[in-house]
């Protein structure tokens, strides 16, 4: 009597060939040569007769995972190029399979093009959360750039690419960006990543810009010399080309980029001007205080006196009584400190 066997779906057929891969690539350093064996079988045998157009781009990824296990390198990037080729959704784990396999091989084939190229196809496709080790490869890899003498070749990649990234992922890197500005380092990256950060986050890069800035303006004894592009060329073959400090040159960049920040975001720049001011006035001391308001009267005074032609004795009558009363205040607190009012006649 003839029995019926109940078919399997593709997709449970699938599944299953899947996991037990995965599961075997996971364990591969542990296992014995008979089941790395196995591997190759399940993987040869596997009928991949009804399987549709993303699962065979997801089953060649995991083939040319296995043999690049075993060192058959040149197998395994047909087989990744196979499987990009054969779907146009669900890429992102091949892309970052791609991308970590040719990390692997960079010692022995210098192509961080290519993996840079990679992880950000991969990232195009992620949450901004899963997106962020992938471009921490990325940044590991523009490090090389400037040290290989590649002509910044890999900060060009990334600017031709660029509008395949979410704006929001580069956000969480925004420090390190920043960093490599002012170290000159993939400038023009840099500065193509945070004209795209200003378009929707001008508040974030505007505060970047201040901490840099200060922390520059206070540094001073940072002298590294930079080689600058000559104004005009000369014949002369000892040409000595300017020189400018490092921190000079960190300060420019961040001069270009405030001036970028305000000519697309005007309202919002001069709104946390006022702020920023506001909040250095309020830190104030009650000596800074007092100092600054006898600076503001003498420049005062002198223009009435040497401009106007006016006659100010009894004002500086009533400057000298504030002043007394001032600090003859027992009360030290800057916020009960009523500013100096002393109106000037016209």
């Amino acid at each position: 009597i003839g029995t019926v066997i109940p078919s399997v779906p593709v997709v449970d057929s699938y599944q299953k060939i899947k996991q037990i891969i995965k599961c075997y690539l996971v364990l591969f350093p542990t296992l014995s040569s008979n089941d790395i064996q196995d591997i190759f079988d399940i993987i040869e045998q596997a009928n991949t007769k009804y399987f549709n157009k993303d699962m065979m781009s997801e089953f060649y990824s995991l083939k040319a995972v296995a043999y690049s296990k075993l060192n058959r390198n040149d197998e395994a990037q047909k087989l990744f190029s196979c499987a990009t080729q054969l779907s146009d959704t669900n890429l992102t784990r091949i892309w970052i399979n791609w991308g970590d396999f040719l990390l692997k091989q960079s010692s022995i084939i210098n192509d961080d093009e290519s993996i840079i190229i990679c992880y950000l196809n991969a990232c195009k496709d992620l949450t901004e959360i899963k997106a962020r080790s992938i471009l921490s490869k990325i940044f590991y890899l523009l490090s090389h750039d400037n040290e290989n003498n590649n002509n910044n070749k890999l900060s060009i990649c990334i600017e031709r690419y660029l509008s395949l990234i979410p704006v929001q992922h580069w956000l969480f890197w925004l420090p390190q960006i920043m960093n490599k500005l002012i170290r000159n380092e993939s400038s023009q990256c840099m500065l193509a990543i945070l004209n795209e950060l200003i378009r929707l986050y001008p508040q974030a890069v505007y505060v970047q810009i201040k901490k840099f800035l200060r922390k520059l303006i206070e540094n001073k004894h940072d002298e590294k010399l930079i080689p600058s592009t000559p104004i005009t060329p000369t014949i002369d073959i000892n040409l000595n080309l300017p020189t400018i400090s490092y921190r000079q040159q960190a300060i420019n960049n961040l001069n270009r980029l405030e001036q970028i920040l305000l000519g697309q975001h005007p309202t919002i720049v001069r709104i946390l001007d006022i702020i920023i001011e506001q909040l250095n006035t309020i830190n104030e001391t009650l000596f800074e205080y007092i100092i600054k308001r006898l600076y503001q009267c003498q420049r005062k005074i002198y223009e009435d006196l040497f401009e106007n032609k006016k006659d100010l004795s009894e004002d500086v009558k009533q400057i000298i009584q504030h002043l007394k009363d001032i600090l003859n205040n027992d009360n030290n607190e800057y916020k009960n400190i009523q500013p100096i009012k002393i109106q000037f006649s016209n």
